[in-house]
């Protein structure tokens, strides 16, 4: 019983030190989650801390959104919302099969600075805490 006890005080403090979790979502997000061969699927890349819903339009050399199909990873023109904050882009149903949209924000180095918070790159003076922030998803 006391051993129980010791284990749960060890797995607590071992938690407790493990740092700050950065928790962000990066999503492909097909229009619809059934298309016939040869028809036109939208999709969208929001960046976000609620799923589904995007807050963030991130910079456009960090979005990469695509389509995998037969061993092959093929990328989908994007084009930035305003207004809803994501990158929208059409793809075209390879087959009739099933197949993976992708959605990538490439990784970011972000870490503490005199100003606050805010990316870096790895010269940047007076950084402190850095840590490197990449998203991702699939679809199918």
């Amino acid at each position: 019983m006391m051993r129980r006890f010791w284990r749960a005080i060890a797995l607590v403090v071992a938690a407790g030190g493990s740092g700050t979790a950065h928790a962000h979502e990066f999503i492909a997000k097909p229009g619809a989650m059934t298309v016939q061969a040869g028809a036109e699927l939208q999709v969208a890349g929001l960046s976000s801390h609620v799923f589904l819903i995007s807050q963030v339009l991130e910079a456009p050399k960090d979005v990469k959104i695509g389509f995998y199909t037969d061993g092959k990873r093929t990328d989908i023109a994007v084009k930035p919302n305003e207004k809803t904050l994501a990158y929208d882009g059409t793809v075209t149903a390879p087959s009739s099969a099933a197949f993976i949209v992708t959605g990538a924000r490439l990784p970011q180095i972000w870490a503490t600075t005199p100003e606050g918070l805010k990316q870096i790159t790895k010269k940047t003076a007076s950084a402190t805490n850095p840590y490197k922030i990449e998203k991702f998803s699939k679809a199918l």
